[in-house]
């Protein structure tokens, strides 16, 4: 089973406890403290778990550890079990999938402690920002792939930081049909959900060998690409978290990054080390469209065309491809090195360039303008409830938000 050991990284063993350390350095400074930890033990498909229990650790659907934690002020109102209740809860859980939720206490001043299914937040911190998606709360949410963290940005600039064990290393995150935010795990090779009020659930699964970019499907689940898999794969997970694996059978040697839902109602992705873009439908049927050599394409979009836009990395272009196959490529010398790509408010294609620190952006005739912004380039970018384009700063540890006109704001992690 997997559990955390006491330098907070992860061990498959048979332990069957966990003292975790005073101070974890993925935790940002946040102390742990031991006295409010008490785990207990069940073995059953399913059972009876009173009050205060704070989560579980479950093992090919068993109940392998009860968490538990005693009453404290300032917990989340999402948390697993109310407090003040008696009330047993029945929890159930999907032979597919194993989920670990764990225990968080936080003694840094002004944060009160929290339930083992619930996040702490920790004074503000970026660190190397990845992934961005706009939350059902009208909220921008982030990965920090740095520091094992998600972050939340309000349109007005006001940052929070979610971290809690069993985050690692977070890279694509995207709004679930059920109204929380999924990502992907890629050092622990799995999936996690948070809740906009900072409730945390980790999907272990076997076979997720660095999950990258993650996208809501039109079947109501979430589906993710695998970097690294032999041969490449991808994902799919409900929202209970039953998990499916589909690999290709005939593209072994993809590298899939970004995913996306096409007006086809199949999941399109980005082949960045083979060049080729891939289709898979609900079903998990592939196919495989090559597009230009050393294009390296990363980042994927439905676009407002009905076709499919993506970045080109490896040979500075945007490329378009129909549901059909047809691929058209654009150049420009202001596109260097595109990663992320998103459809805007004004319905034309915003992309980052990982190289040049500028946004780039495409018409779908095939017009292309560039807007500076500053001394660090942009990585994924997503557009606002506000309409404005956000965009992580991978190296500058920061957000970024632009307008249509090109005006930019940064907003740094403290």
């Amino acid at each position: 089973m997997h559990h955390l050991d006491g330098t907070g990284s992860w061990s498959r063993t048979n332990v069957r406890s966990w003292t975790p350390p005073l101070t974890d350095p993925m935790m940002a400074g946040t102390r742990i403290t031991n006295t409010s930890l008490r785990f207990h033990f069940q073995f059953a498909l399913t059972g009876n778990i009173h009050d205060q229990t704070q989560g579980a650790i479950v093992e090919n659907s068993r109940i392998v550890r009860v968490l538990r934690a005693p009453p404290e002020s300032g917990a989340d109102p999402e948390s697993a079990v109310s407090r003040r209740s008696r009330t047993p809860l029945l929890v159930s859980f999907t032979i597919a999938a194993a989920v670990l939720t764990a225990l968080l206490v936080a003694s840094t001043a002004g944060f009160a402690a929290a339930s083992g299914a619930t996040t702490v937040a920790v004074p503000p911190a970026i660190q190397t920002p990845v992934g961005i998606a706009v939350g059902s709360d009208g909220n921008l949410w982030f990965t920090n792939f740095g520091n094992n963290s998600i972050g939340r940005i309000t349109t007005s600039g006001t940052i929070k930081i979610f971290t809690v064990h069993g985050i690692n290393h977070p890279s694509g995150i995207a709004a679930g049909p059920d109204g929380k935010l999924w990502f992907t795990n890629q050092g622990g090779g799995s999936i996690g959900r948070i809740g906009t009020s900072g409730k945390l659930t980790i999907f272990k699964e076997v076979g997720n060998t660095h999950p990258d970019g993650i996208t809501a499907g039109p079947d109501g689940a979430l589906w993710f690409t695998n970097l690294n898999g032999s041969p490449e794969s991808i994902g799919r997970m409900t929202t209970v978290g039953t998990y499916s694996l589909y690999k290709n059978p005939v593209d072994t040697t993809g590298t899939p990054s970004g995913i996306t839902t096409g007006p086809d109602g199949a999941l399109w992705f980005a082949n960045s080390a083979y060049g080729s873009i891939g289709r898979i439908t609900t079903g998990g049927v592939f196919t495989t469209f090559p597009v230009q050599s050393r294009s390296e394409p990363s980042g994927i979009v439905s676009g407002p065309d009905g076709a499919l836009w993506f970045t080109g990395r490896g040979n500075n272009s945007i490329g378009r491809i129909t549901t059909s196959g047809t691929v058209t490529t654009y150049s420009d010398p202001t596109i260097r090195g595109p990663i992320g790509i998103t459809v805007g408010p004004d319905r034309a294609l915003w992309f980052t360039n990982s190289t040049g620190n500028s946004i780039g952006r495409i018409t779908t005739s095939g017009a292309v303008t560039a807007y500076p912004i500053g001394t660090a380039p942009g990585f994924m970018i997503v557009t606002g409830p506000d309409g404005a384009l956000w965009y992580t700063n991978v190296y500058a540890n920061s957000i970024g938000r632009m307008t249509t006109s090109g005006a930019v704001t940064t907003y740094p992690g403290a």
